[in-house]
């Protein structure tokens, strides 16, 4: 993740990790069928970058890296005890996926949002559940991610805490697709515009930038950014980004994308925090203005 304005544009192949898209760039893309997410111990990946704001991974236990054929590409989020949530474009096209926690494996089934369009990321969401249902994350390891559905709790000048594994450095052409990424870096940015169609994306502007590896990854409502451990909600994900004017493009949560949520969790007999009431071993007190 990026903190403030790069004056290079981005370009690049359609067969690396980021491509663009009517002059916006994902900030991922997936392009294969093996995908693994993992959590990265504390101490992995200590490049620093200037202005950027380095999360200590141990307080963010459920966020993952996400990587696709072994190589880095996004960022996912644990949200129940079978679900984890990461951006559309992110899913390779099997829609199956693994997990290793805690040096244990889990296989996923990936479900993107059927109104999902790649030519401009709308609905650009994905939900994934254990494939097995009688495995389930450890509930005696680290607390899940709460959701927050409610159009409500957006709105124009809010900062929203971005977090992902993304680079730190915004990539040239020629370059590496996502230079520095690996580590877990997050910060705020305030709300500049609001979707404005279904499915569309709510746009930050300024502070925390997203960048390629940070597709995927969590946009939360938190009461105090400094106090992060505590009283935060995920209200979005983050699709992709224009580095020029330091604006990141993010999916709310909330609405026809809300809907989607809902009918997954109940169509796969699934809890998830913040969403279903009663589901266990959710991180509380989550966000409420």
């Amino acid at each position: 993740m990026r903190v403030g304005r790069v004056g290079l544009p981005f370009l690049a192949a359609a067969t690396a990790l980021v491509v663009a898209v009517d002059g916006l760039t994902p900030a991922a893309k997936a392009d294969g069928d093996e995908v693994t997410m993992m959590r990265v111990e504390p101490g992995a990946g200590n490049t620093q970058m200037v202005n950027a704001v380095k999360q200590d991974a141990q307080k963010w236990p459920a966020t993952l890296q996400y990587l696709v054929q072994n190589k880095f590409n996004c960022t996912s989020t644990v949200i129940g005890d079978r679900v984890v949530i990461t951006a559309a474009h992110c899913l390779p096209q099997s829609g199956l996926a693994n997990i290793k926690l805690f040096d244990v494996s889990y296989k996923l089934r990936c479900t993107a949002d059927p109104r999902y369009q790649s030519s401009n990321l709308t609905f650009d969401v994905a939900m994934c559940v254990i494939d097995d249902s009688q495995q389930t994350f450890p509930n005696n390891k680290f607390h899940y991610e709460n959701l927050d559905l409610r159009i409500t709790h957006v709105r124009l000048g809010q900062n929203l805490f971005l977090l992902g594994y993304g680079c730190r450095q915004f990539p040239v052409p020629g370059g590496d697709p996502a230079p520095q990424a690996g580590a877990l870096y997050g910060g705020p940015s305030p709300v500049f515009d609001l979707a404005r169609q279904p499915g569309g994306h709510l746009i930050t502007k300024g502070g925390a930038v997203i960048c390629p590896g940070d597709s995927g990854g969590a946009a939360y409502a938190m009461r105090d950014p400094d106090t992060i451990t505590e009283y935060r909600s995920i209200v979005g994900l983050n699709s992709e980004y224009i580095d020029t004017v330091s604006e990141s493009f993010i999916t709310p949560l909330s609405g026809d994308v809300g809907e989607f949520i809902v009918d997954w969790m109940n169509d796969n007999g699934v809890s998830i925090c913040g969403v279903k009431q009663g589901t266990s071993n959710c991180l509380s007190p989550s966000y409420s203005p």
